[in-house]
């Protein structure tokens, strides 16, 4: 994260210049909400205004995440010299910097699912390489120093001849490389690359950009632009140290695992995924009330709020309502709970969380759902609240209609198995599913669907031992 912070020289920080700077990147973030508008409604302007999304995007990230690391300097200097203030003032103090730490955290993330957003088309014919990425821990900061500002400008000037560039650190997702090369004949991504800052003359940077790609033919080549990108020499650079040496070829490693291999894994068309219009209904009636509720499937309720006054991103990050409070707001939720559980099962269970924007695998991005665009931008921006309650006791019964046997039901990870004479076919991690369901607001019949074609849809004997299954939405 970012670069080392001189603890003699941490300045203190206040709630004025932390809300400035989380507004400042909020009026980049709705310049980049209006481009996918645009570009999800077929209304781009001349000039391709795409190719501003990711310098706007990172730059706010950048400004964001040197705020952060001026909030963590100054943690760590207190904590440094802490003999000098009483322990009352000590923790009333961290516990300043702590919220203010979460609010930039908090908009960081919602940068990186407006990153999201923009980056699942380019990769929505690439399941493998996104499941790999997805595979890594997630990189919740953004480089700063020399680095960072290498990278902005780099994907704010530099252009493919036959690729488009996708900058990873403006997302949540794309966690192997920094740049994802993608053939825009095919929406297919063709190679990754890393990028490397080096210590250059004042107002110039040196780069490396190293390239991974599935085959020569699939190598991007990219265009100098005289006096802003030019091509060097590798002598140039001074010689690169055994450490630097060690974390390339480590990095190099993952990008050359993350391009596509064979492998065995079960691939179907589903349509209709998602409960798009149970959601649609939601974001009407929100729209309305300050509380909308909608059940979906057997033994989901949702519902949404708009809990905030303030008109500002940071004022509804900084804003004095809990979790509790707002929970308190939904008084008729309880009893709907009750109406989604099954009361002649043993296995009722409850799983409740909120909706977020962040990409997780097996979802599509909510911007790309077929819903309100007012609605989205409140939801994206945090205006509107969403949560989840989900039971998946009808899920279990519909999945035993089918053959299948449940162990755990009402467990954290429930085991799903199905026996044909003396082959079984067991179901890794079901809390997947369950998730999928709850927390992305999948279909139950899909799920089902999913499993009636793994148990019915082959021979059994003809099942390989273990069979990868990619679920990949389409727009």
């Amino acid at each position: 994260m970012g670069t080392e912070r001189d603890l003699s020289a941490a300045p203190s920080v206040g709630v004025a210049e932390i809300r400035q700077a989380i507004d400042a990147a909020e009026s980049d973030f709705r310049r980049c909400w209006t481009i996918l508008c645009d570009w999800k409604g077929n209304r781009l302007a001349r000039g391709n205004p795409l190719f501003d999304f990711q310098p706007r995007l990172a730059n706010a990230l950048f400004g964001l995440e040197k705020k952060y690391n001026d909030v963590a300097g100054r943690r760590d200097y207190l904590i440094s010299t802490k003999s000098r203030r009483s322990p009352t003032a000590l923790s009333n103090d961290l516990r300043r910097l702590r919220r203010y730490a979460d609010a930039l955290m908090e908009a960081m993330s919602i940068g990186r699912s407006l990153g999201d957003a923009f980056a699942w088309p380019f990769y929505s014919n690439s399941p493998e390489i996104l499941r790999k990425h997805l595979d890594n821990p997630i990189i919740g900061h953004f480089p700063t120093g020399k680095g960072g500002r290498g990278e902005i400008e780099f994907i704010r000037h530099a252009k493919a001849e036959k690729h488009f560039l996708l900058h990873h650190g403006i997302t949540s997702s794309l966690r192997v490389g920094d740049l994802s090369f993608v053939d825009p004949t095919t929406w297919v991504v063709a190679a990754l690359g890393e990028l490397k800052t080096h210590d250059a003359s004042p107002g110039r940077l040196n780069m490396t950009l190293h390239i991974i790609a599935g085959n020569s033919d699939a190598l991007p080549k990219l265009f100098a632009v005289p006096g802003v990108i030019e091509s060097g020499s590798m002598s140039s650079l001074r010689t690169a140290t055994p450490k630097f040496m060690h974390r390339l070829e480590a990095q190099m490693k993952k990008m050359r695992s993350a391009l596509p291999r064979d492998e065995t894994r079960l691939k179907s068309e589903l349509f209709g995924v998602y409960y798009t219009s149970e959601m649609s209904q939601l974001a009407e009636n929100v729209g309305q009330h300050k509380v909308a509720y909608a059940r979906f499937g057997s033994g989901g309720v949702l519902v949404a709020l708009r809990p905030f006054r303030g008109k500002t991103l940071s004022s509804r990050l900084f804003s004095s309502q809990t979790g509790e409070s707002i929970a308190a707001k939904c008084r008729a939720l309880p009893g709907m709970v009750v109406d989604v559980a099954d009361s002649s099962s043993l296995e009722n269970s409850l799983f409740a969380g909120g909706i977020r924007t962040s990409f997780s695998w097996g979802a599509l991005p909510f911007f790309w759902w077929p819903l309100d665009l007012e609605f989205l931008q409140r939801f994206y921006f945090g205006e509107v609240v969403l949560f989840s309650c989900y039971n998946p006791v009808h899920l279990f019964s519909n999945l035993r209609s089918l053959g299948f046997d449940i162990k755990g039901a009402a467990t954290k990870d429930p085991v799903v198995t199905r026996r044909t004479g003396d082959v079984v076919i067991e179901s890794e991690h079901f809390s997947f599913f369950v998730r999928a369901v709850g927390q992305h607001l999948m279909r139950e019949d899909k799920v089902v669907e999913i499993f009636a074609r793994l148990g019915g849809g082959a021979a059994i004997s003809d099942i390989p031992a273990k069979i990868m299954i990619d679920i990949v939405p389409k727009i």
